[in-house]
């Protein structure tokens, strides 16, 4: 093989590992913050749930996870579009996403009070 079929030969390697590092499909949906008024949802911020994922080993956890992180919330549907220079409101917290039974490594790094909500 010359120099140039090697290097064609890497490229698409490379072309196929980075279409599989990134799963297109995940198993877990994103989680959805919603800032109600009344009983109107008024914005929102999606976050996808593998950055809020906690793991007892510290490499493997979620890039949000348990940290003090702002997000800007977005009008929802149609208000997007008409008013995309606008930022209905910035939220600071913490959140943390892991099974019930690791969640005293969330309640032991609290001072405060917390609020925990389960869906089951």
């Amino acid at each position: 093989m010359d120099m140039e079929n090697v290097t064609e030969e890497i490229k698409k390697y490379v072309k196929r590992i980075r279409s599989m590092a990134i799963e297109p499909q995940l198993s877990m949906p994103d989680v959805i913050l919603w800032m109600i008024s009344g009983n109107k949802r008024v914005a929102y911020c999606r976050i996808p749930a593998h950055r809020l994922l906690f793991s007892e080993t510290k490499e493997a956890c979620g890039k949000f996870c348990g940290k003090p992180i702002e997000l800007l919330l977005k009008y929802p549907g149609r208000n997007a579009e008409e008013t995309p220079h606008e930022i209905p409101a910035l939220v600071r917290l913490e959140l943390w996403l892991g099974l019930a039974t690791h969640q005293q490594h969330w309640i032991k790094r609290e001072n405060g009070e917390f609020n925990v909500y389960a869906e089951t």
